[in-house]
């Protein structure tokens, strides 16, 4: 028996190492960077097999030195154009055809057009992902393999242009051919010299395939430098402009460096869109922050902001200029009626479904969920429901003007959140907060989220509110209707984050909340999480560092005559005035509640 096993497990060996596999990923440069995760799958799933790159003459540059790549198949292009008509044929007909004889055993197309917009879940990245049909297990690094000539060659260029005695040098990208960004290389230059006049410190790299009108020490014509080599200029830059095309993708390669950037993206179009860098960013893990996204901005707009990155910093124009950008029910509706019409109503809702559980339920109209549905059953249904709810409750909120009277704003939470407090207390902080208008704000322990919206309607019309809750996220993130409804509190340019999951005590919380403030003071902390004294006191040991001086820090439950649940607030309440200049509100001698204040020196 034992040596049966033994011959089935070599015999196993065997067939995986002689597995012959193609991947066919014939155009562009960004998208044959996203496949490059692909081919690295393929060696993982299929370990020892001999992997064949089918890809167009224009770009099989990507994948010299790559140790996943086996073979490369090219087709040759006259055009970007025939990667997705003529040449997919070819490649289509070369595979089958390799096929046939035996000279390969699986194929993955991987290529979104013009045969794989089933698989479109809203971003380009995870739709080619889908097309492989297997999970992608990161880092999501696109993976290039520079040479030491490219790299010398590179160093060469940054002492040539003198990188080394600028603050700050910005690669510029520009011309995309995917029609994603109105950024053209003349723009560009023009740009360049525009910023420049006033801010010596500075150096634009033009990357095109353009050679500029007029090179100067602070405006660098990059055109010489091939597309990979790139990858090694952005290790000699301190930011990127660009349009989310090759460069874009380039700088997060493994042989890149991860810039703070600028995105110049357009404006959707009606038919059909793609999800910009942020939302790539925060959906394959990496740091949404270096980004800022501006949808066709005037020429102004685009110096004002990187005028304010060079003069204070990225996080200060990101906080100014930044446009978040989503993908919305137009959106799904838009991309159903083109993949429907191109490709059918098979392929259509083969992409809603996906679409779906990549963005959530929230942005989906009744007639896109009809597969889905069919698919989970019943549970579907009810989560269905529950987001109608949701989407209900929301709409509500947002009908909700900013400037309540107290009356007003305790009536709605009460009735439409849920909020554990006595009203004559809260209405006393509420007036206090409201009369300083902050502009960031920290809650400890969201529970229902009543208090969080009373906080929203108190603040200043652009506060940033932030809150910390270990309540379960949900299968969505932020996306599940809970999050959903209070990430829905902000109002005017007000912005929310919930730290949903996550324990106060925790140092990783504490450190993503640094994070998040990059730097600002909390104007207002409420403390209404672990209700040990033992908690309290770490709660408001490790978050009153962030509030400002003169700032306030608001504890719940200080009665003195406490509930079961309480008594650990009321403790610590009688610690902390022994040696704290405090201030309460305790209404009557009911078990629990009461609220006090503290000022931070300053």
């Amino acid at each position: 028996m034992w040596s049966l096993q033994k011959e089935a497990r070599w015999a196993l060996a065997e067939s995986l190492q002689a597995m012959r596999v193609a991947l066919v990923q014939l155009a562009a440069y960004g998208d044959c960077l996203f496949a490059t995760l692909v081919a690295r799958q393929i060696k993982r799933d299929y370990p020892g097999c001999h992997l064949t790159w089918v890809i167009g003459d224009k770009f099989a540059s990507i994948l010299d030195g790559n140790p996943h790549v086996d073979a490369v198949h090219k087709i040759v292009l006259t055009s970007r154009g025939e990667a997705f008509s003529s040449g997919w044929e070819k490649a289509k007909s070369w595979v089958a055809d390799q096929l046939r004889i035996g000279n390969l055993e699986k194929a993955y197309f991987t290529q979104i057009f013009p045969n794989n917009l089933r698989y479109y879940d809203g971003l380009i990245r995870t739709t080619i992902y889908g097309a492989y049909g297997k999970p992608i297990t990161g880092p999501h690094l696109p993976e290039l393999f520079l040479t030491e000539a490219e790299n010398r060659n590179v160093a060469d260029f940054a002492v040539k242009h003198s990188l080394r005695e600028f603050e700050h040098v910005l690669l510029f990208e520009c011309g995309p051919g995917s029609g994603q960004s109105p950024m053209t290389p003349a723009r560009a230059e023009a740009l360049a010299h525009a910023v420049g006049k006033s801010h010596p410190e500075v150096v634009f790299l033009i990357s095109s395939s353009e050679t500029l009108a007029r090179p100067t020490s602070q405006v660098v014509d990059a055109s010489c430098l091939t597309y990979r080599e790139n990858a090694a200029l952005a290790r000699h830059c301190t930011g990127l402009v660009g349009c989310f095309s090759g460069i874009t993708v380039l700088t997060t390669s493994t042989a890149g460096k991860a810039l703070p950037m600028l995105q110049i993206l357009t404006k959707p179009n009606g038919i059909f869109r793609w999800g910009s860098v942020a939302m790539d960013f925060r959906r394959s893990g990496l740091d949404e922050n270096r980004v800022i996204e501006m949808e066709e901005p005037g020429d102004t707009r685009i110096i004002s902001c990187i005028e304010r990155w060079l003069s204070e910093s990225h996080s200060a124009a990101r906080r100014q200029f930044h446009e978040e950008s989503v993908l919305t029910s137009a959106d799904a509706e838009n991309a159903y009626s083109f993949i429907r019409e191109q490709y059918g109503k098979i392929a259509a809702k083969s992409a809603m479904v996906r679409f779906l559980r990549a963005n959530g339920f929230a942005i989906i109209r009744w007639r896109v969920l009809v597969a889905e549905m069919r698919a989970k059953g019943h549970g579907t249904i009810r989560r269905v429901l529950r987001y109608a709810a949701a989407l209900r409750q929301l709409r509500r909120v947002r009908a909700v003007a900013q400037n309540l009277t107290f009356d007003n704003a305790y009536t709605f939470a009460d009735a439409e959140i849920g909020i554990a407090q006595k009203r004559e207390e809260i209405r006393w902080l509420f007036e206090l907060v409201r009369a300083e208008r902050p502009r960031v704000v920290l809650e400890i322990g969201l529970d229902l989220g009543g208090t969080f919206f009373m906080w929203s309607r108190a603040a200043a019309s652009d506060a940033y509110l932030l809150a910390i809750d270990t309540k379960p996220v949900g299968r969505f993130g932020m996306w599940s209707p809970f999050s959903l409804v209070r990430r829905g509190f902000a109002v005017g340019s007000q912005r929310v984050t919930l730290l949903m999951n996550s324990d106060s005590h925790d140092e990783t919380t504490r450190q993503r909340i640094a994070a998040l403030l990059d730097g600002r003071a909390v104007d207002f902390l409420f403390i209404d999480g672990d209700h040990s004294c033992k908690g309290v006191w770490q709660d408001f040991e490790t978050y009153s560092p962030f509030v400002a001086p003169g700032g306030l820090v608001a504890f719940h439950d200080v009665s003195q005559n406490p509930a079961e649940q309480t008594k650990g607030v009321a403790q610590f309440w009688r610690e902390f005035t022994v040696e704290h200049e405090t201030e309460e509100r305790v209404v009557n001698d009911e078990p629990g509640f009461g609220i006090g204040i503290y000022r931070m020196p300053g």
